[in-house]
């Protein structure tokens, strides 16, 4: 069954999501900005200004998670990052944004990739820009406001080698579908993608790297089951006013009720990720 989003959960995912302010920032550069060999992010500046709570969230977060990866032993996982506790009626992880973890094998260390919306609002046409971009461990969880809970994907052995491999030879940026972002992107076409759509692009064309975009999005459409989000025509005009969603977009189809890729509709898909590890700030 759809699942049904009241306006109030609405604007809270809105305002959860992140965003790209500084472009100064090492690790809030897109990746096409670094050279052909990944590099480790670096320290940062973002921390300035932000409460002192935040900070200790992110490095004990940050601390749980490279234990925790350290002790599966996966190359490659998804993390989820704890939106508003109102978004778990959105999605049962409560996670707001995805991202692949990557195992840096030339500094010993974990990189994040993941797609954040750079425009900071639509331009005239409805359109979002966006880009991958690089965050150590302690920068991904540093935007992460109340929560004390994370969430780490496990993925399953051949996804595990395809995923590490499309990323150690620098293979995923041949799959770049699209750069326009939309928090509501419908999962089944190619004209915008959401971070975590980004993601599950990105498995799909690590095992199978011959292919080309419509091939990847006919995969996607055969074999992936999406979150479904019914929306009334009111919350629909409402959310469109939001920066993070393309407003033509959403009404194009005329459609009430979208079909998205959340970290949850990742999660379920056993396939790919047959272990989750959820982190409470209690274990």
């Amino acid at each position: 069954m759809p699942t049904k989003i009241t306006l109030f959960t609405l604007l809270f995912l809105v305002l959860s999501m992140p965003v790209s302010t500084d472009a100064k920032d090492t690790e809030d550069k897109p990746i096409s900005s670094y050279s052909m060999n990944l590099q480790s992010s670096q320290s940062i500046d973002r921390a300035e200004g932000l409460p002192q709570a935040n900070i200790e969230r992110a490095e004990r977060l940050a601390d749980w998670t490279a234990k925790t990866l350290k002790k599966s032993k996966p190359s490659i996982a998804i993390l989820g990052r704890q939106g508003s506790p109102q978004y778990k009626a959105y999605d049962s992880t409560g996670s707001v944004h995805g991202a692949i973890a990557f195992f840096n094998p030339m500094m010993d260390d974990w990189d994040v990739f993941s797609l954040i919306r750079t425009s900071e609002k639509p331009s005239a046409d409805g359109s979002l820009e966006a880009a991958v971009h690089l965050d150590s461990l302690y920068s991904f969880y540093l935007t992460q406001f109340e929560s004390e809970e994370a969430l780490i994907l496990l993925p399953s052995e051949k996804v595990d080698k395809a995923l590490y491999s499309y990323f150690l030879n620098q293979i995923y940026y041949k799959h770049p579908l699209t750069s326009q972002y939309n928090l509501a992107s419908p999962y089944d076409d190619l004209s915008s993608q959401n971070c975590n759509e980004w993601i599950l692009q990105k498995i799909i064309g690590a095992l199978h790297p011959k292919w080309n975009n419509e091939e990847i999005l006919n995969s996607i459409k055969a074999n992936f089951k999406p979150k479904m989000i019914d929306l009334t025509k009111v919350e629909a005009s409402l959310l469109s006013n939001e920066s993070e969603v393309n407003s033509k977009e959403l009404f194009a189809y005329g459609k009430m009720e979208i079909g998205v890729v959340t970290v949850e509709s990742l999660m379920n898909t056993k396939e790919y990720f047959p272990k989750s590890i959820f982190y409470s700030g209690k274990q």
